[in-house]
């Protein structure tokens, strides 16, 4: 009986032992549990802000690059503007040159034209002083063509007068018209064609031709006497009759 009661008894704390031992693992399970789930969240924490980091520094890195690029072309640009700007200075550079050395040929050209005025003047004064002698020559010139007219108008007067001479005038020329040559015919009509050109008379022909007109011309020239050239041809007309 006693032996019966120990045996139960030692039966009764292999049973407790083994379920404390069940209950420890159980424990242990919960608490490995409750640590893995901690972990986990723990690691599902971390990794969300590893993600979150790391999308800040994808973002920043975006960010980043956008703002090399902006960067880069505001250096290009600048670069750009500077080679521009050296080629605008060269172009200046060169366009001032250029004006200089036409500016040069411009002076050079005007003092060409200053000396070529000149000897324009030059020329005009030494034309001017030319045209003063041919009008004083032409003004000498017209004045003694006046005063031989003026004679051989009043020559012409004198034979209208005494000779019945009677005088047509056609510009430059003078047609005389002889009567009272003829004896026989007072009334007869002799006729001859003077001249007056410059300081010259040309007799360009009669009525009855006269063979000695160029001789007689030749006199009257020489002499400048047309009175006495008139008595001359006046009197070949009577011994022609």
């Amino acid at each position: 009986m006693a032996q019966h009661g120990t045996a139960i008894i030692g039966s009764m704390m292999e049973v407790e032992g083994e379920l404390n031992y069940e209950l420890e693992e159980q424990k242990i399970q919960a608490i490995r549990t409750s640590n893995l789930n901690t972990i986990q969240r723990f690691l599902t924490s971390v990794e969300t802000d590893i993600n979150a980091t790391r999308q800040k520094i994808h973002s920043r890195m975006l960010s980043m690059c956008e703002e090399k690029k902006k960067l880069q072309q505001k250096i290009e640009d600048t670069r750009q503007r500077i080679q521009q700007a050296e080629a605008k200075r060269s172009r200046d550079k060169e366009e001032v040159q250029q004006l200089e050395r036409e500016l040069e040929r411009l002076k050079i050209q005007l003092q060409g034209k200053k000396e070529e005025l000149e000897a324009q003047k030059k020329v005009l004064a030494t034309c001017m002083e030319e045209i003063k002698k041919k009008e004083s020559l032409v003004s000498e010139t017209k004045a003694e063509n006046q005063e031989k007219m003026r004679q051989a108008e009043h020559c012409i007067e004198l034979y209208k007068k005494y000779l019945g001479l009677d005088i047509i005038c056609l510009q430059n020329t003078l047609v005389l018209k002889f009567t009272q040559v003829s004896q026989i015919n007072p009334e007869a009509e002799y006729m001859v064609r003077l001249g007056l050109e410059e300081d010259k008379y040309t007799l360009l022909g009669s009525e009855p031709p006269l063979p000695s007109l160029p001789q007689l011309q030749e006199e009257l020239n020489a002499s400048g006497n047309l009175l006495a050239c008139l008595v001359q041809i006046r009197k070949l007309f009577q011994r022609m009759e």
